[in-house]
This record gives structure tokens, C-alpha cells and sequence, in this order.
């Protein structure tokens, strides 16, 4: 052994994604090249297309990666929840978790996401589609058990509340994420749970 260190393939490919997103999101998508990726990757401009054919499939696979880990980290905190209570604040927790580790994408994603071409336009909402079904899954799980309302129909609740935890976490991130992780998720949890109105509007 000489004491080298060899990158595996897997590595290699990871770091290419991390430099794509931070070209991306500094450049913007459509003026950003695969050279200026190769570059931030600290590859030869060849090796990339060895592991991304183009800047579409860079961009594809940054979005796959990133939805699998929001997958991830909303699986394993609905598993951890005993009740349909624990459940909703994981979830919610989890999407507010996700925004600041990932900050640099979603700031990507919010300033591209009306320049995508629509095949990946539609991927970001292929992407979307597990969590949606999960979210109604626990609203549905909570109205069998009678801790949700029945005055409301699952499926707008599913959509009410995640566009609520959507657009809070988009103006937190662009206020600078000045308050707190856990505070921001719990308001929204609050707000969702119990409303804000005191008594019966006129």
C-alpha cells in the first residue's frame, strides 16, 4: 500500500453533484456549463460525462438525490411516532430539517423551478407525489380514529397543510432562516392543530 487515497466511483459522482448544485444555484441552470461543474468538482472536463451525459441528467439525478433524502428523513420520523399527533409533527419537523441542511438547493430549485423544461418540471412533481400520499395517509389515519375532524375532506387537508409547511419554509428561507428550526415547524404544526382564531368568525 502506498498510502494513496482512491476516490471511489460513488464519491466521485456525489461530488460532482454537490459542485453542479452550487454552480446551478450561483449561475443559474441554463447559463451554467458542464465545464464550470467539472471545474468546481475538481475533475477533468472528460470524467464527467463518464457518470452524467448531460446537464439535464446532472440536474435530474441533483433533484432524484435530494427527493430521496427528504424520503428518508420523513420515513424515519413518522416510524419513530407512536400517534397521529406524533406523526403530523414529525413530518412537518422532517420538511423544515430538510430545508436548512439543503438551503443552497432549495434556494436552487425556487429560482429555476419556473425555467425547467416541463419533463423536469414534471419530475419535481413525480417527486412530491410519495410525500402527498403519505400526508394523506396519516390526515386519513387520524380521521378513523376520530383525532381529525371529519368536517373536512383528507384531500384538501393533505393540500392545506402542505402548502402551508411549503410556503413558510420559502419565506424562512429567504428571510435568511433567522428564527429557529424547531420553532418554525412547531408554529406550523400549532397553526394546523389549533388554528388561530379565538372565536367563530362573523
Amino acid at each position: 500500500m502506498d498510502g494513496t487515497y482512491q476516490v471511489s466511483p460513488a464519491d466521485k459522482r456525489q461530488a460532482i453533484l454537490e459542485a453542479a448544485q452550487h454552480v446551478f444555484a450561483e449561475s443559474g441552470f441554463h447559463t451554467s456549463t458542464m465545464d464550470a461543474v467539472a471545474d468546481a468538482a475538481g475533475v477533468a472536463k472528460g470524467t464527467i460525462y463518464l457518470y452524467f451525459k448531460s446537464k439535464n441528467e446532472l440536474l435530474t439525478d441533483l433533484m432524484d438525490d435530494r427527493t430521496n433524502k427528504l424520503t428518508q428523513m420523513l420515513v424515519e420520523g413518522v416510524e419513530t411516532a407512536s400517534d397521529v399527533h406524533g406523526k403530523l409533527k414529525a413530518l412537518i419537523a422532517a420538511h423544515f430539517d430538510f430545508y436548512a441542511r439543503e438551503r443552497e438547493f432549495m434556494l436552487l430549485l425556487s429560482r429555476q423551478l419556473g425555467l425547467l423544461s416541463p419533463e423536469l418540471a414534471a419530475r419535481v412533481v413525480q417527486g412530491t407525489t410519495f410525500l402527498t400520499n403519505m400526508t394523506q395517509s396519516i390526515i386519513e389515519e387520524g380521521v378513523s380514529l376520530g383525532v381529525v375532524s371529519r368536517d373536512f375532506d383528507p384531500v384538501r387537508l393533505t393540500y392545506a397543510l402542505l402548502g402551508m409547511v411549503h410556503a413558510v419554509a420559502y419565506q424562512w428561507l429567504a428571510s435568511g432562516m433567522r428564527a429557529e428550526v424547531a420553532d418554525v415547524a412547531d408554529q406550523v404544526y400549532m397553526l394546523f392543530a389549533s388554528g388561530v382564531l379565538h372565536t367563530e368568525a362573523q
